[in-house]
């Protein structure tokens, strides 16, 4: 493998936040879904809408979801279409396009913080892109199921530095790669690259309900990623306390969200 050069260090000058929008987002649901979590990232994240961004993977129809396009557009934010990068043999239909995560290394921005749609953002992540150690390209949170010594990053939620060596590296990998593909680019990222590429971020950052190792709280939680039926049942150590917060920052985000229409499905 080439060496490459060094992550950039030291101030900032562009930093976006962005969420996958691929071609296997649909229906009531997903819309809610959508503008829930761009809404917490404005309201609660503290992000101005001319810093979010979506990359699209017209997987569908070249024009795909373009009501969900033009509501982050007409707050400020961005659109960028992306060739997709497809994941055969994933888990879940949903996982279809998740190796299009690995566009972000190639889009034009110092630092990148990537959000999944299914994730709740509850407090200020407006700095996060600084919690990420240098001589990395890539930071995330550990998941907490691995044996002692182990370590193994979730997907949805990390932050990348672009670089055009790296990119060209890990899609020379993705291109390549035949281990398993269940979990898509979150298993590939991790095999790939190695835990010593990988810079770790707080837990509280990317709080992972479905988690049954789960020790870090919603209660202190940045970032929720959540499955509601999981929330709701007390699955996992969640506490009736815990589930009525994670529904009052639902009830929050959806209060301050009544002053922007809701994307309209064409």
């Amino acid at each position: 493998m080439s060496s490459l050069p060094a992550p950039a260090t030291g101030s900032v000058t562009s930093a976006h936040w962005i969420t996958l929008l691929d071609g296997t987002v649909r229906g009531t649901k997903e819309r809610k879904s959508f503008k829930r979590h761009m809404v917490s990232k404005f309201t609660l994240g503290k992000i101005p809408w001319e810093n979010m961004g979506i990359i699209v993977a017209p997987g569908a129809p070249k024009n795909a979801f373009p009501e969900f396009r033009e509501w982050l557009v007409a707050r400020g934010g961005h659109a960028i279409e992306v060739d997709p990068l497809l994941c055969e043999g994933g888990n879940k239909e949903k996982y279809k396009y998740q190796f299009t995560k690995l566009k972000v290394w190639s889009l034009p921005y110092d630092v990148i913080v990537y959000t999944d749609l299914d994730t709740l953002v509850t407090g200020d992540i407006s700095k996060l892109w600084s919690s990420c150690i240098s001589g990395v390209h890539m930071c995330g949170v550990e998941e907490e199921w691995q044996l002692p010594g182990e370590h193994y990053f979730n997907g949805g939620m990390f932050v990348a530095r672009p670089n055009d060596f790296f990119y060209q590296e890990i899609i020379n990998g993705y291109e390549k790669w035949d281990g398993w593909r269940g979990l898509c680019e979150q298993e590939f990222l991790n095999r790939y690259l190695k835990p010593e590429r990988i810079g770790t971020l707080d837990g509280k950052y990317n709080v992972m309900s479905f988690s049954s190792n789960r020790k870090q709280l919603f209660l202190d939680a940045k970032l929720i990623h959540y499955d509601m039926i999981e929330i709701d049942g007390l699955y996992h150590k969640t506490t009736i306390e815990e589930r009525d917060y994670v529904h009052a920052m639902i009830d929050r985000v959806k209060k301050f969200g009544e002053r922007y229409p809701n994307p309209k499905i064409k």
